[in-house]
């Protein structure tokens, strides 16, 4: 048995006669051959794909939601594991997860368990639901763990759109910002320096600059094109060092504002894993190293990795935590009545509501000071423009004697 899928183009003729052809996932040639025969297919061609690695296409979270809730429903109703996910399988709205099932099928049904079938496929299952359906293995019961990943889940994901929400009024501003600017420079400029060109009389320096520009296009459009796109390969190449990222991490956190969403957000996000991971019957130090890839910022997550150190040569997590700086004091108040009182996943629960309730707030009180920052911006920049090509006109008089 090979460690991953594999993809295979087929050709096949079905039970009307005619020939088919599509691509399939499976461990090998043969399993891919019975899966083919499973459905009533005759192969006449099967052929090895080069690589996996461009179907890969993004799952929808409300989706995979979804998938869980039907999951876990299915279980605790007496269904099997393969029967459960013969059922959900067919999902015509996310062809990627439906392959992705019916490829975990056939792994299950070739002798693997569950947890290692979902192993192959990290981009639509992430350790922590792997982690939870190894732990639901190991007590027989896969339902509780997966109910507290469909939780934290539903949580995650109304949070990343109450981000994304609060997000799209502000880019549409700088939109629209950039489309008026746009057409201003390309098309109501030119014809402004074209008149003035005639004049025999000097112009005003901002009318200048702005005519400076326009005459220059062709070669700081190109410049600003390739400086960015320099840019971005430098920042993509420096980011693969963790200095570098920690660097860029620690001035996010020093941002006004923008600082004081992230931490909180971090916080939220790594109570809320742990909360979920606890409470499914992990063990705090297995929880730990799980939830290191839920944490998206390079300073919490060296904090994280100094904490499960810690803990590991014999201190309690609270102390740890506290010792590292990786939650507030508030916040290290909870995990020592958690851990004091045996409810560690309980006191975990509530910093993360209690966290996430902070970002909310402060999301929303950031918003409010933005949006009119925005406009006012636009509208500085985009009368700016305008005056500065308006100047000149005033002055008529004088220019033309």
């Amino acid at each position: 048995m090979t460690g991953g899928m594999q993809g295979f183009n087929y050709r096949v003729i079905n039970g009307d006669g005619r020939e088919i052809r599509g691509e399939v996932m499976a461990l090998n040639a043969g399993s891919a051959e019975s899966i083919l025969r499973d459905k009533g297919y005759l192969v006449k061609k099967l052929d090895k794909k080069m690589s996996y690695q461009g179907l890969k296409k993004k799952v929808n979270q409300d989706d995979f939601i979804q998938f869980i809730t039907e999951f876990v429903a299915l279980i605790r109703a007496g269904l099997t594991v393969p029967e459960v996910l013969e059922q959900c399988s067919s999902r015509p709205a996310n062809p990627r997860l439906s392959n992705v099932l019916h490829e975990c099928l056939a792994a299950i049904n070739e002798g693997m368990t569950l947890s290692a079938a979902v192993a192959m496929f990290p981009d639509v299952f992430d350790t922590i639901i792997t982690s939870s359906i190894r732990t639901g293995e190991s007590a027989g019961d896969l339902a509780s763990p997966l109910e507290k990943y469909r939780s934290y889940m539903e949580r995650r994901n109304n949070l990343r759109k109450k981000v994304s929400q609060a997000l799209v009024y502000p880019l549409f501003i700088l939109a629209a910002m950039a489309i008026i600017l746009t057409v201003l420079f390309v098309f109501v400029m030119p014809r402004f320096a074209a008149l003035y060109s005639d004049f025999n009389a000097e112009l005003p320096a901002p009318t200048r600059f702005i005519i400076f520009i326009v005459s220059n296009m062709g070669i700081i459009l190109p410049a600003v094109f390739a400086a960015a796109i320099l840019s971005f390969v430098a920042l993509k190449n420096a980011g693969r060092s963790f200095k570098f990222k920690l660097m860029v991490d620690d001035i996010k956190l020093s941002m006004p504002f923008f600082g004081g969403i992230i931490g909180p957000l971090e916080i939220a996000g790594l109570a809320r894993t742990l909360f979920t991971l606890l409470s499914g019957g992990m063990t705090l130090a297995e929880a730990l190293n799980t939830a290191k890839d839920s944490v998206k910022n390079s300073r919490y997550l060296k904090r994280l990795d100094s904490v499960i150190a810690g803990i590991y040569s014999g201190e309690g997590f609270a102390a740890a935590a506290s010792k590292e700086n990786l939650m507030p004091s508030t916040a290290i108040k909870l995990l020592e009545a958690g851990e004091s009182s045996g409810m560690m996943d309980s006191m975990l629960g509530e910093i993360s509501s209690y966290y996430e309730q902070i970002a909310e707030s402060r999301i929303t009180a950031m918003m409010t000071i933005i949006e009119p920052a925005l406009i006012f911006l636009t509208g500085i920049l985009v009368g700016g423009v305008i005056i500065a090509m308006y100047l000149p006109i005033f002055k008529l008089a004088e220019i033309v004697k």
